[in-house]
């Protein structure tokens, strides 16, 4: 649709309607994943096509608060 091509034209690659597709339960299953070394981040990134700062970021919050 086209409203999708202008959401994408934006200087971010990722468009942004995708930025609020991460649930809370996904955040917290995909940061399990890491503080139990199930899995690295460059693994999610592959498995699950989140990108590599946007778990980065997630992984700050939750040993940092923000």
């Amino acid at each position: 649709s086209n409203s999708k091509t202008i959401l994408q034209s934006k200087n971010s690659n990722i468009p942004v309607f995708k930025k609020n597709i991460y649930t809370k339960e996904i955040i917290e299953f995909i940061i399990e994943l890491i503080v139990t070394k199930t899995k690295t981040s460059k693994e999610i990134t592959a498995e699950y096509g989140i990108p590599k700062t946007t778990v980065y970021n997630w992984i700050r919050k939750y040993k940092y608060g923000y």
